[in-house]
């Protein structure tokens, strides 16, 4: 007997949000992130080679800096446990 429950993250998204606000953030999200990591390799060689640091010095620096981007980032977002959210986009 297949179980009921739901306790999955993301079907508490599924009654939450519209398909409208799915579709928008997660493009949002995949193409931001694609043009962020687009731009990690020309720099680390950049780093590497012109300015003659070698590799792992470039890679460390883009790592520690991922890591605060990150802290900060939980730091500033705010609480959003037990808050409901609603779409407001109109489709015709």
């Amino acid at each position: 007997m297949p179980c009921k429950a739901r306790s999955s993250p993301t079907r508490v998204f599924d009654r939450a949000l519209s398909h409208e606000v799915h579709g928008t953030a997660s493009a949002f999200c995949y193409h931001f992130g694609t043009i962020l990591g687009g731009l990690v390799p020309p720099t680390i060689t950049y780093l590497a080679v012109d300015r003659g640091m070698g590799f792992p010095e470039p890679m460390l620096y883009g790592t520690i800096i991922g890591a605060v981007i990150a802290v900060v980032a939980l730091i500033l977002s705010p609480e959003t446990k037990g808050m409901r959210f609603t779409s407001e986009v109109q489709v015709k």
